[in-house]
């Protein structure tokens, strides 16, 4: 009877190496670290479609009371934030409905949360909690539709003027206008007149396109 002595470094039984194994845990880390990536852009981008579309259904549905009850309402937006986003994490932003009664602005609707991932950087290009800039800011449209004014709580006037909204992922540092930047954003538009409301999908600068909108 013949006996085979094993020798090392003899891969008959087809053993794996210390290198080689080293080599395909690094290829494995390499794989989960580049999904993990991927998967928390997709979860940012995804909060920041979010908080848009919370945005502008509050302001259409704001809208849509005033035409059908004829009484002025107006969305009020809480965002308490200083300074830029990379700066410090703002705390959270809400939205709601308010109608006027007797004088008075009276709550129509709970207000609803942003998602963390995403923040309302500025209206009109102006920053809130930023300088003398309120952390309240106001968009009223009347029994037509129309929205008559937009401004902050801090305020002497309001503004009679279209709005622009801008919206960014918690961390970015997005300046509409460059081009190279405007992915990282998205816009709402609110045309004075008729107080329709259009969401870009990137960011954009004043005035905005009259096409590339996608509602």
């Amino acid at each position: 009877m013949r006996i085979r002595i094993q020798k090392y470094g003899d891969r008959s039984r087809g053993g794996f190496s210390l290198i080689e194994m080293m080599v395909v845990f690094s290829i494995i880390g390499i794989l989960a670290t580049i999904g993990t990536m991927s998967y928390t852009s997709f979860i940012n981008r995804a909060r920041l479609g979010s908080a848009t579309d919370i945005t502008a259904s509050t302001l259409r549905q704001a809208r849509q009371l005033a035409i059908a009850t004829r009484i002025s309402h107006r969305v009020v937006f809480n965002v308490p934030q200083q300074g830029s986003l990379q700066e410090k994490i703002p705390l959270p932003q809400e939205v709601w409905i308010e109608k006027l009664e007797n004088g008075k602005w009276i709550p129509v609707s709970d207000p609803k949360r942003l998602p963390s991932g995403a923040a309302i950087t500025s209206f009109n290009g102006r920053e809130p909690g930023s300088g003398t800039n309120s952390t309240v800011y106001y968009a009223e449209f009347n029994y037509r539709g129309q929205m008559t004014k937009c401004y902050f709580s801090s305020d002497a006037t309001a503004e009679s003027m279209s709005l622009y909204i801008h919206l960014a992922r918690v961390g970015d540092n997005v300046d509409p206008k460059k081009e190279d930047q405007r992915t990282l954003a998205n816009s709402i538009e609110v045309l004075r007149l008729t107080g329709r409301v259009r969401v870009y999908d990137y960011g954009y600068g004043v005035p905005f396109p009259t096409t590339e909108y996608r509602g």
